[in-house]
């Protein structure tokens, strides 16, 4: 009994203790955002519609949202801007540590799956403005796909746009003969099913996490100066050539520019989109 009663008499100092580290820790975290975040992010200016003057970053979870937000542009290192004043790196790391952790933790205890659904197929009007952006063919889908079925007059939900064994198949077929006439060469049908699967990936996805402030888009790049093009003969480059209206080969450098861009705020209100980084080759 006397032990009992001994360790009984450790347990209030012992939480004494880790709320007051759990009290210092939040303490530092508040003074870190008013050193480098209120001076935009408040009431008054409410830059980037956030305001951390009155957020509570010791109950992250009572507004998980904001706060995934403000671990995004920590991530992407977009935030303090340039040219002001920023923590030093150390810092700056063990900020988004710990506010990645506080979310994780209120994830755990309050789950949130959202959408659990299997990804859904694209309808036939989906397939045909896919093929003819990426490949930029006018192909009858009707002939190549069966019709959609409806659900409350809509044939684009997920109910009703499952994946049976036999309509694989006829996607399967369909992407043969899409591969055809794209490229004229057999055997390429696993290309183009592969590219057709992004595209529509992404718009799904950009339909799924656009309420989350998450945009999704594809890039499709044209000829590109790689180690592969590279070998190719001059007559092969010329012909490619001359159906580039800008008249060059693309550079690495291209599709780089083209992500930084859709990474950054300015494409804040773009989503779902597949951009083609090809000097205008397959202009309609």
């Amino acid at each position: 009994m006397r032990d009992f009663i001994l360790s009984l008499g450790f347990v209030p100092l012992f939480l004494v203790a880790v709320v007051s580290l759990d009290a210092q820790e939040v303490a530092g975290q508040r003074a870190l955002l008013d050193q480098y975040c209120i001076a935009c992010h408040n009431g008054r200016t409410q830059a980037g519609n956030l305001e951390l003057d009155t957020a509570d970053v010791g109950d992250v979870a009572s507004n998980p949202a904001l706060w995934e937000k403000v671990v995004r542009k920590l991530r992407a290192g977009a935030m303090p801007p340039l040219p002001r004043p920023r923590p030093d790196h150390e810092t700056y790391e063990r900020f988004i540590g710990w506010l990645e952790a506080e979310l994780d933790a209120a994830g755990s205890i309050n789950p949130n799956p959202g959408r659990t659904e299997a990804m859904h197929r694209l309808n036939r009007a989906e397939y045909h403005n896919v093929i003819r952006d990426l490949l930029s063919l006018d192909v009858d889908v009707a002939e190549l796909l069966p019709a959609d079925d409806g659900s409350y007059g809509f044939d684009n939900i997920a109910g009703v746009l499952g994946v049976s064994p036999t309509l694989l198949e006829r996607y399967l077929s369909a992407a043969k003969k899409v591969s055809r006439l794209a490229v004229g060469n057999p055997g390429q049908s696993n290309y183009c099913a592969a590219k057709a699967g992004v595209i529509g990936l992404s718009k799904a996805l950009a339909k799924e996490v656009a309420s989350r402030g998450i945009t999704a888009n594809c890039i499709a790049p044209g000829w590109i100066e790689t180690s592969m093009t590279e070998k190719l003969s001059k007559e092969v480059k010329s012909e490619f050539l001359s159906h580039i209206p800008v008249g060059r080969i693309g550079s690495p450098d291209d599709i780089a520019n083209a992500v930084i861009f859709l990474a950054s705020n300015e494409a804040g209100y773009i989503t779902g989109q597949t951009i083609a980084v090809d000097g205008g080759r397959i202009i309609n």
